[in-house]
């Protein structure tokens, strides 16, 4: 019974795993030109195999069996030991199918062998019982000569199971003349269902060339690798040593960077990243530099030894540290112009090259002395024309990349700005790459260099000299004493010298402090003033400067330093010598972080000013405007930024500027003039706001109406209207256009309403060229609920009626009645002429062309001296077919008190078909309705109202129908939203949780649940704090 549920059951069968690939492989790396550093021996911690260092710092292995050999670059080393051969590898990667052989060509004419590698990704076939047997597949690899003859062929048979990546070698020897075919074919079916795993590929093939080759004068490195751990493939190497060793100075040591002592010019060779150093040994180098081509070249050996001591100063790194000014660490690995080349490595230093006509040389943007005077006196017409950067072009912020040491050289990047320089310039970026940089820091200062000099070296000049053009090289600093820009005597020469007392060709100031002059070597000189008498002045310490010589007077004005960038000869036999301007402040505050301090008085010209800067709009343009003082021979720059972002740039020569089809947005203009002399004024900034963003949409409650006021925006540049939105339900999408008014409307009034009705309105802006604001806040509005005024005006409309009046003529008449007979007496009435009571009735009917009228009249009096009592009742219809159609009800009662005044009471009922309307009219000091157990219930006594609340059922009076004017006090109050000002949003709590207060309406503070917000006189934002 039962049982046996398990029995016969059985496992699959899976056969074990027949297949395991290994292989060898042999890498051999070409790494740089000339002889590897020996005291810088090369060890697996120096070898990285896919970004992963072969030797870890505590000696283990991150990976076995790998053998390294190195030869050192020399020109009788060794050949590589187990290196017999000069494999290529080449890549194929692609499946080989049963109809698609896969192809490859052999041209190199020196192969001796050729390595065919074809792979599986796994091979086994499961059955469908579930074992998992071997397999096999037959292939063929194929040598095809020119005439399509299969020369060399080897067939292969891979039979087994494994289930991960399997590769077998088919070598081909003897192989026919190139170029030739190599091709692998598929001889077993493709697969096709997916329990049949055999997939083929080509992976690679190795062209081989016997040869046991020794790589005289270059430094290779030999790997002998198992691919097995790299997934059969061929691992990424990266080396890290020292390499090429150059020549520098003997008294040089590279690796504490000192110098000891004089250098006598010699030179020793070792390995060393500096700059300078490498430089000179591209230039002078017969293997591969330029003394390949020119054995007798030369370099200023002596200026490259300035050069390297700057490059070899300590500063600091950025991250508390110290470091070497500049190094590099480059690889050239292809080749390219020679001044390019260099170019590079001289701009690792901040320097330039170029040839003389006798030798290379290498000079550098630093700060050191000038090597020549310029002045009115020495230059050709006494001319010197200045030009200005672009703003656009001044370079506000640098983004340098380069390979970084600590992250396995891989590309990194840096960037530097300078904020103030962006919000007077704009943002204008430039990204480079820093040649040979593999320090952060470095490149952080290349970075900060690029930046200060574009916006601290702005100006440029030009002019015209004899020989004194060719004194000096490209990049070294001159000073330039022009007079006309300074305003002041600050160029001279030398009439006569004597001890002390020197005499000028021209009266100077006495404020003068400095002269200074070039002495015979070239080297800047200088003596301090002390006396002044027109053109003689006295000097601290004696002086023998020839005659004519050029001097620079400066005191309160200070001549100005360029840096020189370019000498050009001119057919006349003069040089026309391009500098830019030179500030010296900027290594200091690059290299060492120093602050910017304050430059030098370099014109007595005032600087120009500007003042009260002024918008209007008119038509599709905005005029801006402003005022100068004094000079008028100006030029203004305005910059435009929209949205805290630079949109425009214009330059003008009046105090007038226009602009055009300005889309909108929070704008500010920045104005600054510009004299003949380069003077700049200070900014003056206007900021404004184009905006179709309509504010502060409030609802004021009206009696049967609904009111609603707005701010529209101070400036627009195109006919504008704006359109009044409406919806019964808080639905955007719903609503209707309500109103579409000119700009700049602010009011519109919504009426003939319910007392009930409520409405949301949301309002925007368009123009005729199509532009649409954004949508305003909703708001919510309904009529008034106060009943003053809606019962003032009922009461207006009331006694305005037909119905009023005839109430209140039948109250005034009742006195006046005729008399009729009485009951009780024969000929008149019953009592005498002070006492009497009657009834009387008068029934009418009148028809008269389109007239047709009915009307009954009842009255009962009584009257006893002055007192009287009495009621009337009457009902009349009337069909007017010109004033139209009628019927009233009246009943009136009027009784004298004590005084004998009048007390009245009356009830009208009626119907109006003219205006097609129906009142009902009570007169009375008092109403009171009272229920079945006389309660009262509803009372109006003296025009107040009572509701009996014991007799009132729950929630049959909503709060949305309750308006008090006096204080409303209650333990506990809940609702949807509390709206404080006026319907205009000043104090707002909503269903939602949001919550705003807000001072006024453009301008103030606005303070809500999420952020606290300021905002000028303009609309514009200037604080946000909270939420952003």
């Amino acid at each position: 019974m039962g049982g046996g549920g398990n029995k016969g059951a059985r496992s699959p069968h899976i056969a074990k795993i027949s297949l395991e690939s290994a292989q060898r492989l042999k890498l051999v790396d070409v790494i740089c030109e000339g002889v590897k550093d020996l005291t810088h021996p090369m060890s697996g911690k120096d070898i990285y195999l896919n970004g992963t260092p072969l030797q870890n710092a505590d000696g283990s292995y991150n990976f076995e069996g790998v053998e390294i050999h190195v030869l050192p670059g020399t020109a009788d080393q060794e050949y590589l030991p187990g290196f017999e051969t000069s494999d290529t590898v080449i890549n194929v990667g692609a499946e080989v199918k049963y109809s698609n052989p896969i192809v490859r060509q052999v041209i190199d004419p020196n192969v001796d062998r050729i390595r065919v590698t074809i792979g599986f990704q796994a091979l086994e076939s499961i059955r469908d019982n579930g074992d998992t047997e071997e397999t096999a597949v037959d292939m063929e690899v194929r040598a095809v000569n020119q005439e399509k003859n299969i020369t060399k062929s080897q067939s292969v048979r891979i039979v087994g199971r494994t289930n991960s990546t399997y590769h077998r070698d088919v070598i081909l020897e003897d192989l026919p003349p190139t170029p030739f075919t190599l091709s692998v074919v598929r001889h077993t079916p493709d697969a096709k269902e997916s329990n049949l795993r055999n997939k083929s590929f080509w992976t690679s093939y190795v062209e081989s060339i016997d040869a046991k080759l020794n790589y005289p004068h270059s430094v290779v490195v030999g790997l002998k690798i198992d691919s097995a751990q790299f997934g059969g493939n061929v691992p990424r190497r990266t080396y890290r040593s020292h390499w090429t060793v150059v020549e520098i100075p003997e008294n040089y040591n590279p690796q504490t960077r000192e110098y000891s002592g004089i250098w006598n010019g010699r030179f020793k060779r070792a390995w060393t990243d500096n700059p300078a150093w490498i430089y000179r040994d591209l230039v002078v180098n017969d293997r591969y530099g330029l003394g390949r081509y020119r054995k007798d070249i030369q370099v200023d050996k002596w200026a490259l030894y300035a050069i390297a001591q700057y490059c070899d100063e300590l500063v600091d790194d950025g991250n508390g540290k110290q470091e070497p000014r500049f190094t590099c660490n480059c690889y050239i690995t292809s080749p390219r112009d020679a001044y390019d080349v260099l170019s590079d490595l001289a701009s690792c230093f901040r320097g330039i090259a170029f040839y003389d006509g006798l030798q290379f040389v290498a000079t550098q943007d630093r700060a050191r002395d000038p090597v020549a005077h310029y002045g009115n006196n020495n230059v050709i017409d006494g001319l010197f024309e200045y030009s200005g950067t672009s703003y656009k072009d001044i370079i506000t912020a640098c983004i340098v990349k380069f390979s970084d040491k600590d992250n396995s050289y891989l590309s990194d990047s840096v960037q530097y700005q300078d904020d103030a320089s962006i919000e007077r310039f704009g943002y204008n970026v430039k990204t480079l790459t820093a040649f040979g940089c593999t320090s952060r820091g470095q490149a952080q200062r290349v970075a900060r260099w690029v930046v200060e000099t574009a916006i601290r070296e702005r100006e440029s000049v030009s002019f015209s000299v004899g020989r004194e053009g060719i004194k000096h090289l490209p990049y070294d600093i001159i000073r330039v004493a022009d007079n006309d820009y300074a305003g002041a005597q600050i160029a001279a020469r030398i009439v006569k010298a004597s001890g002390n007392q020197i005499t000028l060709d021209r009266a100077i100031d006495k404020s003068a402090k400095t002269l200074r002059y070039l002495d015979a070597q070239g080297r800047e000189q200088t003596r301090k003033i002390s006396a002044v008498k027109q053109a003689v002045i006295t000097v601290d310490a004696p002086a023998n400067i020839p005659k004519n010589t050029p001097v620079i007077i400066t005191g309160e004005v200070e001549a100005r330093l360029f840096r020189a960038i370019g000498i050009k000869e001119n057919d006349d036999g003069s040089y026309t010598i391009s500098a830019v301007s030179h500030d010296a402040q900027k290594e200091a505050v690059t290299d060492k972080g120093a602050t910017r301090v304050q430059a030098p008085v370099i014109t007595r010209h005032s600087k120009p000013q500007v003042y009260a800067p002024q918008i209007n709009t008119s038509g599709d343009k905005l005029l801006l405007k402003w005022d100068v003082i004094g000079n008028t021979d100006l030029r203004y720059e305005i910059k435009i930024y929209r949205n805290s972002e630079l949109y425009q740039t214009h330059y003008t020569d009046t105090p007038l500027l226009a602009l055009y089809d300005l889309p909108l947005g929070d704008y500010r203009a920045e104005i600054r003039a510009i004299d003949t002399f380069g003077g700049i004024s200070d900014p003056i900034e206007r900021v404004w706001q184009l905006s179709y963003d309509i504010t502060n949409l409030r609802a004021i409650p009206k009696v049967f109406a609904i009111e609603l006021n707005w701010s529209v925006p101070e400036n627009i540049i195109n006919d504008a209207w704006i359109e009044i939105w409406s919806h019964t339900s808080n639905d955007i999408s719903a609503a209707s256009r309500l109103a579409r008014l000119p700009y700049p409307a602010s009011q519109y009034t919504m009426s003939n309403l319910r007392i009930e009705e409520s409405y949301y309105f949301w309002a925007r802006m368009v123009d005729k060229k199509g532009n649409i604001g954004n949508w305003s806040g909703e708001i919510k509005g309904q009529p008034s609920q106060d009943p003053a005024p809606i019962l003032e005006q009922i009461n207006g409309q009331i006694t305005q009626s037909v119905l009023h009046q005839d109430l209140v003529d039948q109250l005034n008449n009742i006195e006046a009645v005729v008399t009729p007979p009485m009951a009780g007496d024969a000929i008149n009435y019953a009592g005498d002429n002070t006492v009497f009571a009657g009834v009387w009735s008068l029934s009418s009917a009148i028809q008269a062309g389109d007239l047709a009228q009915a009307e009954k009249t009842d009255l009962v009096l009584s009257q006893v001296n002055d007192a009287k009592a009495a009621i009337q009742q009457t009902s009349k219809t009337v069909v007017d077919l010109k004033k139209g159609t009628s019927a009233l009800y009246t009943l009136a009662a009027i009784a004298t008190d004590g005084e004998g005044k009048p007390v009245i009471g009356g009830i009208t009922v009626g119907v109006d078909g003219k205006t097609a309307s129906s009142e009902i009219l009570l007169q009375a000091d008092k109403l009171m309705l009272w229920s079945g157990d006389k309660k009262p219930m509803f009372a109006i006594v003296n025009g107040k109202t009572a509701i009996n609340g014991d007799l009132i059922a729950d929630g049959t009076i909503l709060g949305q129908h309750i308006k008090a004017n006096q204080t409303l006090s209650a333990p506990n109050i809940s609702g949807g939203q509390l709206d404080i000002g006026g319907g205009r949003g000043r104090f707002r709590v909503e269903n939602d949780g949001h919550v705003s207060i807000t001072s006024s309406g453009r301008s103030g503070l606005t303070i809500t649940n999420e952020s606290i917000e300021v905002r000028d006189d303009n609309g514009v934002l200037r604080v946000k704090i909270g939420k952003l």
